[in-house]
């Protein structure tokens, strides 16, 4: 039993040295030089089903501080069975819209035909159902062109509403981000998002865009990042201004949020880089561990056991304090975190006992 307390500490503790690593790197980004306003870019927007979500979306757009007649906004329809088509057009004389049909179904078809028809060579990616700090294109190209970058990769958060459950998804996508674009700028590219990308056309072109991963329906974000990286690391970055923020809506209901997740987990086997492998050990191994040391102090009280949950505790708070510079979330749920996570353990159940779907499409996992 001993041995086992011991190595629980052990695990713990690596997961606070990371951690700490982590926060040291996150700061906010904030661009010092003269706004660039001059460059084109053409927004990406692959959608199916998203009558609900696309209006708020393109009306966001419209709202942004970068030049409007720089933008070209280019939705792309993937066989949706409702009144997006509809909706959107309602934005037809607010942006620069244009509207396609997908020739080809999947996020990646759909985004694959936004880009060859793009009329410019700066992209960015969003999805219909965010909304943006009026700042963000001009956050976003601007970091990107300072640093002449291939491809930058921008924060997401989640739009919590009353629910607990939502919140509590709020403050761990501000996590799971922080952890990216630490991982990332310090040359260990891990994971990004596809509702906040800029890329440079040509660029995605020479690397063969989505096909190195065609066959899964996600990993339109990642996978592509990791190809860009490998092409140049130099030349990706992750940016930590607030102000290139996107919201997106969090799950309302839980089996949705296991769909999700278990998606994100499909994607992973095909990480090129292997070392993001040992971090999800670490992650799962350490509230493994959380949960037996728990029990330690609850049925047999042990000093070494409770230092360890007060370190994971104040380390996690530090990294809160840091991330809560970027991101809008509440302080306290970090205290519930490990907790909430318990879903790690029903993701994997999930997806090794049942069919992976996104928008009625199969995921390929294996």
């Amino acid at each position: 039993m001993i041995i086992g307390l011991y190595f629980a500490a052990a695990i713990v503790l690596i997961y606070c040295i990371y951690i700490c690593f982590i926060a040291l790197k996150v700061t906010p980004d904030i661009s010092i030089n003269e706004p660039i306003v001059n460059q084109k870019i053409s927004i990406i927007i692959p959608c199916r089903n998203e009558s609900k979500n696309i209006g708020l979306s393109l009306k966001s757009i419209s709202l942004q501080s970068y030049p409007k007649s720089n933008i070209e906004v280019i939705v792309v329809n993937d066989y949706s069975e409702d009144n997006t088509v509809t909706e959107a057009l309602k934005y037809k004389d607010i942006v620069n819209l244009i509207i396609l049909d997908n020739k080809e179904a999947g996020k990646k078809g759909a985004l694959t035909l936004g880009i060859q028809k793009a009329q410019n060579n700066i992209i960015i990616t969003t999805d219909a159902d965010c909304v943006f700090h009026r700042d963000w294109v001009l956050s976003m190209v601007n970091d990107f062109e300072e640093h002449q970058l291939n491809m930058l990769c921008g924060p997401i958060q989640f739009k919590a509403l009353n629910s607990i459950f939502t919140k509590l998804q709020q403050a761990e996508s501000a996590a799971i981000v922080g952890i990216s674009a630490a991982m990332l700028n310090a040359q260990m590219p891990a994971t990004c998002n596809g509702a906040n990308l800029i890329f440079n056309k040509l660029i995605f072109e020479q690397i063969g865009g989505y096909t190195s991963h065609q066959n899964i329906a996600t990993g339109d974000d990642d996978l592509l990042m990791h190809t860009f990286y490998k092409l140049d690391n130099k030349k990706v970055k992750y940016t930590m201004n607030k102000n290139a923020m996107v919201t997106a809506s969090a799950n309302m209901s839980f089996t949705e949020f296991l769909k999700q997740r278990s998606r994100w987990l499909a994607k992973r086997s095909f990480y090129i880089f292997k070392y993001n492998q040992y971090l999800q050990l670490l992650i799962f191994f350490h509230l493994m561990s959380f949960y037996l040391l728990i029990i330690w102090c609850v049925f047999s009280f042990n000093y070494l056991a409770l230092l360890c949950i007060v370190l994971k505790y104040g380390i996690d708070i530090l990294y809160g304090l840091k991330l809560k510079q970027i991101f809008n979330f509440k302080l306290s749920l970090i205290l519930w975190m490990p907790f909430y996570q318990l879903y790690i353990f029903r993701v994997l159940l999930y997806a090794k006992f049942n069919t992976i779907e996104w928008k009625g499409r199969l995921v390929q996992n294996k």
